[in-house]
C-alpha cells in the first residue's frame, strides 16, 4: 500500500464517518472536518487515478472515485442539514441532484449506446468546423435531444418528490432532508453497480451458461419410445 492509497483510506473513512456523525448531529464542526477531509481524498483520488500503472490498480481506481462521487454529494447536501434558509437549501439540493444526474445520464448513455445504433455518436468527432463532419451533426442534434428528455425526466420526478414531501409536512426543512437521504441513496445504488459491474456481469454470463448447459428433460413420447419393448416368448 502505499502513501497516497494509505490517506486515501483514512479520508474516505475516517472523513465519511465524521461526516455522517456531522449530517445526524448537525454539527458545523463536523461537517466542516468531514468536508475538508472530503476534499482531500478527492484530490488524492486524482493522484492516484493519474498514475502509469493503470491495469495494476485498475479496480483500486475505479472503487476510489465511486465513493469519492458520493462522497461529495453527500458533502454538498450535508451543508445544507444545519441551515434554516429554504432558498439555500434548495440551491444545495439542485447542485447536488445535477451532480448525481450527470453520472446517471453517462451511465444510461452508455448502456443505449451498444443497444441502439443511432445513440452511437462520439462528442469528439463532432467537429462543427469541419464540413467533412456534417454528417454527424442531425446524429449528434437527435441523441442530445433524448438525453436531455432522459435528464429532463430524472430531475423532474426528484424535484416533483421534494415539493410533494414540502407540501404534505408543511416543513421545507424536512422536505429537504428527506429528499437529500433519497438522492443519496439513488447515488450509492449507482455507485455500487459500477464498483461490482464487472462481478454482476461474470455472474450473469455464468447463470446463463448453467441454463444452457442443463439438460431438457425428455418429454413422456420420448421416454416410452426409449423404454425396450419385452422379448417374445419362444414357442
Amino acid at each position: 500500500m502505499s502513501v497516497k492509497t494509505f490517506f486515501e483510506n483514512l479520508c474516505l473513512f475516517v472523513g465519511g464517518t465524521v461526516l455522517i456523525l456531522g449530517n445526524i448531529y448537525h454539527d458545523v464542526m463536523f461537517i466542516t472536518i468531514g468536508s475538508l477531509m472530503g476534499v482531500i481524498s478527492l484530490v488524492l483520488a486524482i493522484l492516484i487515478t493519474i498514475e502509469k500503472k493503470d491495469e495494476e490498480n485498475l479496480t483500486e481506481k475505479i472503487y476510489y472515485n465511486a465513493l469519492n462521487y458520493l462522497y461529495i454529494v453527500g458533502i454538498i447536501l450535508t451543508i445544507g442539514f444545519p441551515i434554516a434558509d429554504p432558498t439555500v437549501q434548495r440551491l444545495l439540493f439542485d447542485v447536488a441532484l445535477t451532480i448525481a444526474t450527470f453520472m446517471i445520464l453517462i451511465f444510461i448513455w452508455n448502456i443505449l449506446y451498444f443497444k441502439y445504433s443511432f445513440m452511437k455518436i462520439d462528442i469528439a468527432d463532432t467537429d462543427f468546423r469541419d464540413p467533412t463532419k456534417k454528417i454527424l451533426l442531425p446524429r449528434f442534434l437527435l441523441v442530445s435531444l433524448l438525453l436531455g428528455f432522459i435528464l429532463g425526466g430524472i430531475n423532474f420526478v426528484i424535484k416533483f418528490l421534494y415539493t410533494s414531501i414540502s407540501v404534505s409536512t408543511g416543513s421545507s426543512d424536512t422536505a429537504f432532508k428527506m429528499s437529500s437521504y433519497i438522492l443519496l441513496i439513488v447515488v450509492a445504488v449507482f455507485v455500487l453497480i459500477l464498483i461490482f459491474y464487472q462481478k454482476f456481469q461474470k455472474m450473469g454470463e455464468k447463470i446463463k451458461e448453467s441454463k444452457k448447459e442443463k439438460p431438457k428433460k425428455p418429454t413422456k413420447k420420448k421416454q416410452e419410445s426409449k423404454k425396450e419393448t419385452p422379448p417374445t416368448p419362444e414357442k
